[in-house]
């Protein structure tokens, strides 16, 4: 994970100039035309599943953004790091990019094309998520192209082996968001499993009520498949949010999550998650973003 930290750490030097600090930040967006946001969330949670622990859940992490205009080219990049309950800290997000109109470019560590998928559409849960669906996701060694206009997003991913001499897996995916609908879509080949994944979702939001659902499916090199309904609803009330979900795997087991959470304020949230798979787990937790 460290060769992510210190290839993004260099490539956010130089396109900063190695000039930010926080106490001329302002001065020197002025001067440079440097944009910087820093941002985090720190997550506590106690969960009963007949043991008792308490776990982070993937949720306390921090990092920091940069973006310039460079030789009339948008230069971004983002670097992140995770903290687990064990305080061990692992590599988030690691990339650099460049943006051209609506095109942009990227490379480095960033969420898969699976991973965004569910974020757009059932990844709702200040608590546990959907098997498959929580912090993990991320991928090393990944190139990102991304068209934007109008609503509508193209994106392509391409991952290589640590070596960069051959290809581990590539996905092609679209989106489309009008009003309160959204829609997406994807394809992903894993070269080194032989797994190729379908993915299809939509969300619809009208007066406070929120619905959203994901169709996958997994394809073996063998032509085994397996199909994954996921749902998802979330109702918000004032400062309250109430949140269900039912998830279907082919020939496994379901899972149901019903969700609780008080928004103290915009930054800070307390809830209550229960999951029904093979275990019964209760989680009892607080977020708090920066």
């Amino acid at each position: 994970m460290k060769k992510y930290f210190i290839a993004t750490i260099v490539a956010l030097t130089l396109a900063t100039a190695g000039t930010l600090s926080f106490a001329n930040e302002k001065s020197v967006e002025a001067d440079l035309g440097i944009k910087t946001l820093t941002f985090g969330q720190i997550e506590g949670a106690y969960q009963y599943n007949n043991d008792h622990d308490f776990t982070t859940g993937g949720g306390t992490y921090a990092g920091v953004s940069v973006e310039r205009e460079l030789w009339g080219t948008n230069v971004f990049g983002t670097l992140s790091g995770e903290l687990d309950e064990d305080i061990d800290i692992s590599a988030r997000d690691a990339f650099i990019g460049v943006g051209l109109g609506p095109v942009e470019f990227s490379i480095g560590r960033m969420p898969s094309i699976e991973r965004n998928v569910a974020d757009n559409t059932v990844n709702i849960f200040e608590g546990a998520y959907f098997e498959g669906d929580q912090s993990s996701g991320r991928v090393g060694n990944q190139a990102k192209t991304k068209f934007s206009l109008g609503g509508v997003s193209l994106v392509g991913t391409a991952e290589v082996d640590n070596d960069f001499d051959s290809l581990d897996s590539w996905g092609a995916g679209a989106s489309y968001r009008i009003a309160g609908i959204g829609l997406v879509g994807a394809y992903a080949k894993d070269d080194v499993t032989g797994v190729s994944t379908i993915l299809g979702g939509s969300t619809y939001t009208l007066k406070g009520v929120t619905i959203g659902g994901t169709f996958a499916q997994d394809e073996t090199s063998a032509g085994v498949t397996t199909n994954t309904l996921s749902y998802v609803a979330q109702y918000s009330l004032g400062q309250n949010d109430l949140k269900g979900g039912y998830q279907n795997i082919e020939d496994g087991t379901n899972q149901y999550i019903l969700e609780v959470a008080h928004n103290l304020d915009e930054n800070a949230s307390v809830y209550v998650n229960g999951v029904h798979n093979d275990d019964n787990i209760l989680t009892v937790g607080f977020r708090l973003s920066f």
